[in-house]
C-alpha cells in the first residue's frame, strides 16, 4: 500500500472511476490532483431488448420473476447475502428465481453456495450457473427482471451499468461505485450486508 501510494503521490493526475474510489484514495493519503471518470458501457452490446425472446433464448420460464446475479463468487461480492435474502423474497414473490450466474467449479463455488441455499430451504428458486463470456451476458440480462449487486465494496460495479443499459432495474448495495450509478429510479440502494433490506 504505501509503494503504490507514493506512486500516486507523483502522479500529475489520478483517474478515479467513481466518487467512493476517489474518496478512499484521499483517506489514505493520496495527495495528487484526481478526476472521476466512470468506466464506459459498450451500449451496442448492451442495450435493451426482448424479454421473451431473452427468456426463449436460454431456456427459462417465461412467467417466472428473475432476479440475476452476473460477476465473480467472491467474498467481497456479497452473494451469500443475495441468498440470505431469498426466504422473505419467496415470502412475497413466490415464484421468484435467483440466478447466479459466473460460478467456477474448480473454486468450489457450486457446492459453497448451493449449500447455502439448501440450509435456508431456497434450493428450488437458487440456480447458479458458471462462467459465461462477456458476449453472453447481454441475454441474461434482458432476461432478467431485476439485476441485484449485493456486494461488500466495489469500486465502480460495472455489471451494475450493463445492467441499466439494457433496460433493467438494479438493486445494489451502498458498496462505492454503484451509488454513482444506481440513481433516481434506476432502482434501490440497499446497506451492505443486510439481506432483510
Amino acid at each position: 500500500r504505501v509503494v503504490i501510494i507514493d506512486a500516486l503521490n507523483r502522479c500529475r493526475l489520478v483517474i478515479c472511476v467513481s466518487r467512493a474510489l476517489e474518496t478512499s484514495l484521499r483517506a489514505k493519503g493520496v495527495t495528487s490532483e484526481t478526476a472521476v471518470i466512470p468506466n464506459g458501457v459498450d451500449t451496442a452490446l448492451f442495450s435493451p431488448g426482448d424479454r421473451g425472446e431473452a427468456r426463449r433464448t436460454l431456456g427459462l420460464d417465461p412467467g417466472r420473476p428473475l432476479i440475476l446475479y452476473a460477476g465473480n463468487f467472491l467474498p467481497v461480492k456479497g452473494i451469500e447475502y443475495l441468498i440470505r435474502a431469498m426466504p422473505d423474497v419467496l415470502g412475497a414473490f413466490p415464484e421468484c428465481e435467483l440466478t447466479l450466474v459466473g460460478a467456477r467449479r474448480e473454486l468450489g463455488d457450486f457446492r459453497r453456495y448451493d449449500g447455502l441455499a439448501r440450509s435456508l430451504g431456497v434450493e428450488r428458486a437458487v440456480r447458479i450457473h458458471g462462467w459465461i463470456p462477456a458476449g453472453d451476458l447481454p441475454v441474461w440480462m434482458r432476461a432478467a427482471d431485476v439485476f441485484a449487486l449485493p456486494s461488500i465494496a466495489e469500486g465502480f460495479g460495472i455489471v451494475a451499468a450493463e445492467a441499466l443499459a439494457c433496460g433493467i432495474p438494479v438493486v445494489s448495495t451502498r458498496s462505492g461505485g454503484p451509488e454513482d450509478i444506481v440513481t433516481g429510479d434506476l432502482g434501490t440502494l440497499v446497506p451492505v450486508r443486510d439481506p432483510a433490506a
